[in-house]
């Protein structure tokens, strides 16, 4: 006999719980009965619209991504480790530009961490992206792990789009540049080089990137860009549920931020004006 297909939302949920440390402490978090939670994970019921939302919010996704096919969530919502692969063809880039070396897991100790990334694209016109960068050391490499979640709020699910990237980093003299890939789709790259504090303020880096517009041209820019340092309690699920388009006068861009965005003559710089 063939085993019926299994609950996309009950595996789903099962991957995203088993990022945490016990599905007990996701419980107390979402205030949801254990029982009721255990019969989610299992199948046998199904959230209510309410519980559904409420496991939404928590988690950092969208509700219709929690109903996704398995297979596909895993591939295009739940993170996926580095591409070592990718990561040495970034290293050889580096070596190529000439700016290989310079750098090392303890020299860059005080930057590992989770930020919150500002940055205007030309795609969007008017609005602030959002998104969430990663830094960690590994082995002898400093690599970085972004998504981006392109989207205004109440807009169609359609129109949404979602990004990741994997870059590697290398602090060269008292600049940190950083190169990064497209996972998605292994066709798009950006390279921001970060200016680092020297009064030791590490909330807050600014720098510039270079890139192309995922928009169908794919055209050419430069946009200055605010990498925001998020507390050690922050999870990557809970900041990835910021992640979006927002107005530049909306109360969740930190004053600071659209400060040092302001200072950008303009946002971003279009191919034909360099």
């Amino acid at each position: 006999m063939t085993p019926p297909p299994e609950n996309s939302l009950a595996a789903n949920l099962r991957s995203l719980c088993s990022h945490h440390t016990s599905i007990a402490g996701v419980c107390r978090k979402l205030n949801i009965n254990r029982q009721q939670f255990n019969r989610y994970l299992s199948g046998a019921s199904v959230p209510s619209l309410a519980n559904l939302r409420k496991l939404s919010d928590f988690f950092g996704v969208d509700e219709y991504e929690l109903m996704m096919p398995h297979a596909d969530f895993l591939r295009t919502v739940m993170p996926r480790p580095v591409n070592r692969n990718s990561l040495g063809l970034l290293e050889l880039a580096f070596t190529q530009l000439g700016v290989g070396g310079g750098s090392s897991p303890k020299s860059f100790a005080q930057y590992c961490g989770m930020y919150a990334v500002y940055f205007y694209s030309p795609v969007w016109s008017g609005h602030i992206v959002r998104s969430l960068t990663v830094i960690a050391a590994q082995n002898d490499s400093i690599v970085s792990k972004s998504m981006q979640k392109l989207y205004v709020p109440d807009t169609r699910q359609s129109s949404r789009v979602v990004q990741k990237f994997r870059g590697i980093l290398k602090n060269i003299v008292d600049r940190i540049y950083l190169l990064e890939y497209e996972t998605n789709s292994n066709d798009l790259a950006a390279l921001t080089v970060l200016f680092p504090s020297h009064r030791k303020q590490l909330q807050y880096l600014t720098g510039l990137m270079l890139t192309v517009s995922s928009g169908g041209n794919h055209q050419p820019f430069a946009t200055r860009s605010v990498y925001e340092r998020l507390p050690p309690s922050a999870t990557f699920r809970g900041e990835l549920a910021r992640c979006r388009l927002y107005q530049p006068d909306d109360p969740e861009i930190p004053q600071e931020v659209r400060f040092r965005l302001a200072n950008a003559s303009g946002g971003f710089l279009l191919a034909d004006a360099f």
